[in-house]
């Protein structure tokens, strides 16, 4: 696996700065996927290096970053333009002018930021959220149904069957009213953070690792 480091400004005068992982052995067929972080952890988090290496590992390209609020250790996040632009000028980084196939998704903060990006007429050819979150554990905020409706790309949901932050059955509610292809694959049992009792969390990160390969295959 090949690294570089990667280091760009965005609108706002932020420095945003990430890492482009490649496989050793490039291939022809292959999809761009850039993930940002959620709100508690960062781009190091094991959910995050161990579904890129994954990826990367069966011949895809993977960037990663930290928003700035993260890079700075700050605990709240950045307003949504920085979270965007951080978003969008990464992708373009990695992108390099390159006709590639290129996803755009995140985990929890990040997936709602990606959605928000494509919303705003950033073009991709699909998206993948690890744990949407649609709404607060206590629903004391307004459901982000309407931004989930708003996406125009092919969209992946990985979420756990029992994620505080998305009830199954107002996400299904909500996907009905989609006109764009969707899937929403379940890890039983799983929280936000996908723990299932009985089951390491590297057996669930590839499994996620699977979905989301086999999901893109089917986009090319």
């Amino acid at each position: 696996m090949q690294q570089r480091s990667l280091k760009v400004r965005i609108t706002h005068g932020d420095w945003v700065y990430g890492v482009h992982l490649t496989p050793d052995a490039p291939t022809d067929n292959f999809t761009l996927f850039v993930l940002a972080h959620g709100v508690s952890n960062n781009m190091d988090h094991p959910i995050m290096r161990t579904v890129a290496h994954g990826l990367v590992d069966l011949g895809h390209e993977v960037a990663l970053f930290n928003f700035p609020f993260t890079h700075a250790g700050n605990q709240t996040p950045d307003p949504e333009p920085v979270l965007v632009g951080s978003l969008e000028f990464v992708a373009r980084a990695a992108v390099n002018g390159r006709d590639v196939r290129l996803i755009l998704g995140g985990k929890s903060l990040g997936a709602r930021i990606a959605a928000l990006t494509v919303s705003m007429g950033f073009q991709c050819d699909g998206l993948i959220f690890l744990g949407f979150p649609l709404h607060t554990p206590d629903f004391h905020s307004e459901t982000r149904d309407e931004l989930i409706k708003s996406v125009t790309r092919p969209m992946l949901f990985v979420q756990g069957t029992r994620d505080p932050f998305c009830h199954l059955d107002l996400l299904t509610t909500t996907l009905r009213q989609v006109q764009v292809p969707h899937q929403v694959h379940l890890v039983q049992g799983g929280e936000h953070s996908y723990v299932v009792k009985g089951r390491s969390m590297r057996e669930i990160y590839e499994e996620i690792v699977v979905q989301i390969n086999g999901w893109q295959a089917e986009l090319a």
